[in-house]
């Protein structure tokens, strides 16, 4: 046992004591987070406290840890997200709902996955533990109260032993490990938790459907386990939701992991999300599994793959490969099929139809689903079980339900028997039906005295809500349905400050309005703010059909119009300011109404695409590019812009979101950046366009220049030619060498300008991207000739201080590194390449026809001049022809050193051939992930350029 008195560990069979430095062994501390309530157990959290801390251990606790004017919901998350270990006190206090005890529970799920020590502190009738921990076995300590007022040496013998479990549990290799796991494979998988939806479920309590709880444990456990999927099917409304959280609360024993799809939650509703969810949650409770999860090779490159992938990779295959013998049958819950697609198609369905069956025997799906053809098509081999609202045990349940949750009312009536009769009636068999009955009965809104009044199914309950809340249509049409419009159009729960900002609404007007509909739209808070939604699906369904809502009928294609009307006004305005509703969703609500100029400006949008990425919406991005391009109504040149920006998204995609989110040129960077981003496309398409102008005029001037000397030499060996016409084909001659000169030098510095300037800002683009170096990014510029400093200015120009935004080289891992050495070969190093190749190309081949031509002509006409200076008489004449033909030798030297130039032949063959072995060598050392002299390689390629140059430079 451990004294605390002498700070020392005492062995109980032969007295033997050790400090603690030599009882912790190899164990080092730990920071372990206590969580439990204000209550009259805080003494024992205290002791427990005190004695974890003296085994050197750093123990969060509250009162200690949160100083005054602390953002104490700050500390409490920061406190939980970097401890090690969890320890929750349950006390009916601690387990409230709402608390922060559950709230602090939440957090640790989220980031510790099952890693929580649970203390019962209180008697476990009184104690409500979340789902979450339903399955984790605490240390019971409900009695410790009475141990205490049994005598010291009573209490410290039972709190010793006590203690030492806690310690055994929380020093463990086992947990040591686990806890790593869990947070490697939590970083891998990025699950989504469904406890708030579970624990919204068990509030409203639960009664009956005995029977469905019996099948699915006959199921289980049949000696039979051919059949992988237990189908339960009904209409909206009959608890089918209600049942999956209670039999995923109530049996942790057997349920491994459960995911409740929710329609107005995009990544709830995801089909891949859900299978990463799902491995996650098995992974916390099959240590084997868990392992085998840690050693697939693309665990840490999940996001390539689609859901069946996924599925195989993470589920099928890992589960295949644990030992199945002598396992009972556990069981993986999925609620609400058909919220997961539209009526056409469900993705997460088709999924599961085509591999629930390749599961190991041991593992059984539960799923439920309306009866909607996205569901029963692909499951049609399947026998669902029903949730028949006209059977007898539903209306069994149904009764049970009432009797429990109206029994202080109806005690009061001698004919309780018939008023719960008429409820089951009108009910129409749905559970949604009698606990919105029940609830308008606790407000004093429906009468138990008055059965001739109760509302007819579902739809009448709606109905008469709102008769009741807006008896005036004219006041409904004009203040109420309006915001109803953007709330039901809404693809998530919408922000309340977009709904307060199309309607210029204060706070107090946006609760005056929520107040009249508090009970079925609910206002909730969540990370970026409050969000408003409607409590159930089946509202929603029934506002948006006009036969059913009849005068309180809502639009859903003005609700489209109007948020996207508001999202384009954000975008507008700046789209680094848009809200995350405008950034995912401003396509999607321009789509469904064929607003085909709005869409098309917003998608070929560079910037709105980049925010879109950056926010963490790339996924989404590509669903809208695909969807327009799919729908596009004929526009050829619209649909090659959208296939373009498609192509953009699609490299933009393949790149991790860290390292865009680290680069500057996507973040906040000046306007003038944002202008050279945007121009480097039109910079390129300058530079090939004025390039083909030289191409052009370089031939053009050859050839013209050809004839006409050809030409002149004819006339000069005609008789009788005058003198004047030997002047006036000289002076062509000269127009045309001039003009043609000087367009093709125009052009050729035209060509450099915008090629340099385009590949600069290339350049730049990757190096602020993956975090190059000032000084590496040097070479690049020293690599470029001193006559062609485009490239200088425009990086020099585009710098943002990138000392201080852009990470350095030593802090990028090897995946990194490995990728931007590639980038570096790819985007620099080959290109550069390819430029001196085809300026040597040029030089040999392209004008060899045009030079020759040239030259013929030229020697002809000088030859021909010299012959028949007798027949000029004049000195004047004579004077002019002899400057005349002085010219034409020394252009015909320049030009036949101007397109042969061997010199600079041999300086770009220098050059290629250095970029080809430095090439290869590259090559070589990304691959043995020699960074050190890739980057040495690297740097004696820049110098070997510019010696290459005749450019000797110092640093």
């Amino acid at each position: 046992m451990f004294s605390r008195k002498r700070n020392v560990h005492v062995c109980e069979d032969c007295a033997h004591e050790w400090p603690v430095s030599e009882a912790e062994g190899s164990i080092g501390p730990l920071r372990i987070f206590l969580s439990y309530g204000h209550d009259a157990n805080e003494e024992l959290v205290r002791c427990i406290k005190t004695d974890l801390k003296s085994r050197k251990h750093d123990v969060w606790f509250d009162q200690s840890n949160i100083k005054a004017g602390d953002d104490w919901r700050r500390k409490i998350t920061d406190g939980i997200v970097g401890s090690n270990r969890v320890v929750s006190f349950l006390s009916k206090h601690s387990t409230r709902d709402p608390g922060v005890c559950l709230d602090e529970l939440a957090i640790a799920i989220g980031v510790k996955g099952g890693n929580i020590q649970t203390i019962l502190v209180e008697s476990e009738t009184e104690v409500k533990p979340p789902p979450s921990i339903g399955h984790i076995q605490w240390l019971d300590m409900r009695d410790w109260k009475e141990q205490r007022a049994g005598g010291e040496e009573a209490w410290e013998a039972w709190y010793q032993s006590k203690l030492a479990e806690i310690v055994r549990v929380v020093e463990s290799d086992e947990s040591r490990r686990f806890a790593g796991e869990i947070e490697t494979l939590s970083g891998h998988l990025k699950p989504i938790s469904s406890d708030t939806r579970i624990s919204t479920l068990l509030r409203k309590g639960f009664v009956g459907r005995t029977w469905l709880f019996e099948a699915i444990e006959e199921w289980r456990n049949a000696s039979d386990r051919t059949s992988r999927l237990f189908w339960i099917t009904g209409d909206p409304g009959v608890g089918k939701s209600a049942f999956a959280a209670n039999l995923t609360h109530f049996g942790r024993d057997k349920v491994i992991a459960a995911q409740f799809v929710e329609w107005d939650k995009p990544d709830h509703r995801d089909a891949q999300r859900v299978v990463r969810s799902l491995a996650f949650q098995i992974a916390t409770r099959l240590p084997d599994y868990r392992k085998l999860l840690l050693t697939l090779p693309e665990i840490s490159d999940l996001d390539k793959k689609d859901p069946a992938d996924l599925f195989d990779y993470l589920l099928t295959k890992p589960l295949q490969s644990v030992i199945g013998g002598g396992r009972e049958r556990y069981l993986i819950v999925i609620d609400a099929l058909d919220e997961a697609g539209d009526p056409v198609w469900n993705p997460l369905v088709d999924m599961l139809a085509r591999n629930a069956a390749r599961l190991p025997d041991w593992v059984g799906l539960v799923v439920t689903s309306r009866p909607e053809s996205a569901v029963t098509t692909p499951l049609q081999e399947l026998i669902p079980i029903v949730l028949d609202t006209r059977t007898e045990a539903n209306r069994s349940d149904l009764r049970d339900f009432v009797n429990h949750e109206l029994a202080d009312r109806l005690q009061a009536h001698t004919t309780r028997n018939s008023v719960v009769d008429k409820i089951l009636d009108k009910s129409e068999g749905v559970f949604l039906y009698v606990e919105r009955f029940c609830e308008d009965v606790r407000l004093g809104h429906v009468s138990l005295d008055h059965p001739e009044q109760f509302p007819q199914g579902l739809g009448g309950i709606f109905f008469q809500y709102f008769q009741r809340q807006f008896p005036n249509l004219e006041k409904f049409r004009k203040d109420v349905r309006p915001a109803l419009r953007a709330i039901l159009a809404a693809r998530e729960p919408l922000p309340v400050k977009i709904l307060q900002g199309l309607f210029n609404w204060q706070d107090e007007e946006f609760r005056d309005f929520t107040r009249t509909l508090s009970t079925l739209f609910q206002v909730r808070k969540e990370v970026n703010g409050e969000v408003i939604k409607p409590y159930h699906k089946s509202l929603a369904d029934w506002l948006t059909d006009k036969d059913r809502a009849g005068d309180y009928c809502v639009s859903l294609h003005e609700g489209n119009n109007l948020l996207a009307d508001y999202c384009l006004g954000e975008m507008t305005e700046a789209i680094s300011g848009m809200s995350l509703y405008a950034l995912a969703y401003l396509p999607t609500h321009l789509l469904p109404e064929r607003r085909w100029t709005d869409l098309l400006d917003v998608l070929i949008n560079r910037d709105y695409l980049e925010e879109r990425i950056l926010s963490g919406y790339s996924k989404q991005c590509g669903s809208d590019y695909a969807a327009a391009i799919e729908t596009w109504p004929g526009d050829s040149k619209g649909l090659d812009k959208l296939e373009s920006m498609y192509q953009q998204w699609k490299r933009l995609d393949d790149v991790p979101l860290e390292r865009l989110q680290a680069a500057s040129w996507l973040g906040p960077i000046p306007e003038f950046l944002q202008h050279q981003k945007t121009n480097i496309l039109r910079n390129g398409v300058l530079a090939k366009r004025y390039r083909e102008t030289w191409v052009r005029n370089q031939a053009i001037r050859g050839m013209l220049f050809g004839f006409i000397s050809l030409g002149g030499a004819i006339v000069l060996f005609l008789k009788h030619c005058p003198s004047i016409w030997i002047l006036l084909l000289g002076l062509l001659l000269f127009w045309i060498e001039r003009t043609f000169t000087r367009r093709r030098n125009r052009a050729y510095r035209q060509w450099r300008r915008f090629s340099n300037n385009s590949e600069a800002l290339r350049v730049l683009l990757y190096w602020r991207l993956y975090g190059i170096s000032d000084s590496t990014m040097d070479l690049f510029m020293s690599s470029q000739p001193r006559k062609n400093d485009w490239i200088r200015k425009a990086i020099n120009a585009s710098r943002n201080d990138p000392e201080s935004i852009v990470p350095q080289p030593e802090n990028i891992g090897p995946e990194a590194r490995c990728e931007l050495m590639r980038l570096i070969m790819e985007h620099w190093i080959e290109p550069y390449r390819e430029f001196h190749r085809k300026k040597i190309i040029i030089r040999s081949r392209r004008f060899r026809a045009p030079l020759l031509l040239y030259s013929v002509g030229a020697s002809v006409f000088v030859i021909g001049s010299l012959a028949i200076r007798h027949f000029i008489s004049t000195t004047a004449a004579q004077l002019c022809l002899s400057v005349l033909l002085v010219w034409l030798v020394v252009g015909i030297s320049k030009e036949l050193a101007l397109q042969r130039s061997r010199s600079q032949d041999a300086i770009d063959i220098k050059i290629e051939a250095l970029l080809a072995t430095s090439s290869d060598r590259l090559e070589d050392l990304i691959r043995r992930e020699d960074w050190s002299n890739a980057e040495t390689e690297l740097l004696s390629l820049g110098y070997g350029i510019m010696t290459a140059q005749g450019e000797p430079r110092t640093h």
